[in-house]
């Protein structure tokens, strides 16, 4: 028998089907994506919050300071209870002068970390802001308008919800921003 006709070897795969850059790059990536999700599922990966602070010395004193505030402002009558615009605005003008007290406390408190100072200063830049936007809610009611406070944006969060988010993470519920307005 001549090599020509022999008969031709049997494919190793369906009629037409080969191995090309195409299939390959496929194949790799479907391997990389299971073995990322498989690894993000196991329990190697970090499952820490960012904004947690390592220094627990700091959330602890500032609970302390924060909680002294919240019970000053609650010890107030409620904002939305008061007879007219003019003595709403003065309830809200008491609240925030407490909480300009307890941002000046926590500023005094130490952070051993220069990062997670920076973290703090942030924070307490937003409680800053937050004490601003206190300060317009009252100067709107002595004008007469009654509309709901307005909050600063940043990003794509209010101030409040920045405020109130680094506290939870850094377990001070006491520093959440209160709901006195």
């Amino acid at each position: 028998m001549s090599p020509s006709s022999l008969p031709a070897p049997a494919p190793s795969g369906p009629e037409g089907w080969h191995w090309n850059a195409g299939r390959i790059a496929g194949l790799a990536i479907t391997v990389a994506l299971a073995g990322f999700w498989i690894w993000a599922f196991s329990p190697f990966p970090e499952r820490g919050n960012p904004d947690r602070m390592s220094d627990r010395a700091f959330p602890a004193a500032a609970e302390i300071v924060c909680a002294e505030a919240h019970s000053a402002i609650e010890a107030l009558p409620a904002a939305n209870t008061a007879e007219d615009f003019v003595a709403r605005a003065e309830l809200v003008d008491q609240g925030t002068i407490v909480i300009r007290g307890m941002i000046a406390d926590l500023r005094a408190l130490e952070v051993d970390n220069d990062e997670e100072q920076g973290w703090v200063d942030a924070w307490l830049d937003d409680y800053d802001t937050y004490a601003d936007d206190r300060d317009s809610f009252a100067v709107r009611l002595r004008a007469g308008d009654d509309r709901a406070p307005t909050f600063t944006v940043r990003g794509v969060e209010g101030v409040p919800t920045l405020v109130t988010g680094f506290a939870k993470v850094n377990d001070m519920s006491s520093c959440e921003v209160p709901g006195d307005v």
